[in-house]
């Protein structure tokens, strides 16, 4: 018989390695031989940007590592918060200070109040035309998407009451106790059971323009002038008046 020699044949075992995106959807799948390393050949991944946040591809969950038995690498993500737009429409008033043109996810914005008009007064910001709703102040932390703003303005009338300027939104009840109302159409202050100033203030009712006072039920004024105008005062009605002046009293 003759001698025989035998060869071993190896064959090197395969393993899957696998990528996922973080949402788990396979990006590559395929063998690699034991002891390489794996790379990944696909595409950039990537994911869909929400209303809060964008994403940016960071990396893998762990690093790429030689091949010895089967493996799943993930996807991670960095991510930025999203900005967005603000317009403000001021009406054709003028924002001195504190303008606002765009807000960041989950840190928001305050809106302007160093607003000026003139011959008006401020009344604050409205997300839409007919100034419906609450007065926004403030864009929320956890607001999303573009902002329109629409500035509200009353009209000032030259006429102060208890150190309360009239104007076109408080002239129905300027003192909020339904008992002081203005008609800038005939220039027309109604006194109805009013009580209006102390005996410290200075001046109870200032007008800079002719004003007609009339008086329903009892009125007092207290003030070191009682009526301070620039203009024609007269005053009339089936009511009375009282007056307690430090001063000349009219």
């Amino acid at each position: 018989t003759n001698n025989v020699t035998l060869y071993a044949h190896w064959t090197v075992n395969k393993y899957t390695i696998t990528f996922l995106n973080d949402d788990g959807t396979t990006l590559q799948s395929s063998q690699w031989d034991y002891g390489t390393t794996p790379s990944y050949t696909g595409s950039t991944p990537t994911k869909a940007a929400t209303d809060e946040y964008t994403y940016s591809f960071a990396g893998w969950d762990t690093t790429l590592a030689t091949v010895t038995g089967n493996a799943t690498y993930t996807a991670t993500y960095t991510s930025s918060a999203r900005s967005y737009n603000v317009s403000l429409n001021v009406g054709g008033g003028t924002i001195g200070s504190g303008n606002v043109t765009s807000y960041t996810c989950g840190t928001g914005a305050t809106l302007p109040t160093d607003m000026t008009k003139d011959g008006y007064i401020f009344e604050g910001w409205y997300d839409n035309e007919s100034f419906s709703g609450a007065v926004v102040t403030v864009i929320g932390t956890s607001e999303t998407g573009d902002k329109t703003y629409y500035a509200k303005w009353a009209i000032l009338y030259d006429l102060v009451i208890d150190g309360v300027q009239v104007n076109d939104t408080n002239k129905d009840d300027v003192l909020g106790n339904g008992k002081v109302n203005y008609d800038p159409e005939t220039n027309t202050l109604t006194l109805n059971n009013a009580t209006i100033g102390s005996i410290a203030s200075a001046s109870a009712i200032i007008a800079d323009t002719d004003i007609n006072v009339k008086l329903v039920g009892v009125n007092t004024i207290e003030s070191g002038i009682a009526f301070y105008v620039d203009g024609a005062l007269s005053i009339g009605g089936a009511g009375s008046i009282k007056v307690v002046s430090s001063d000349s009293g009219i």
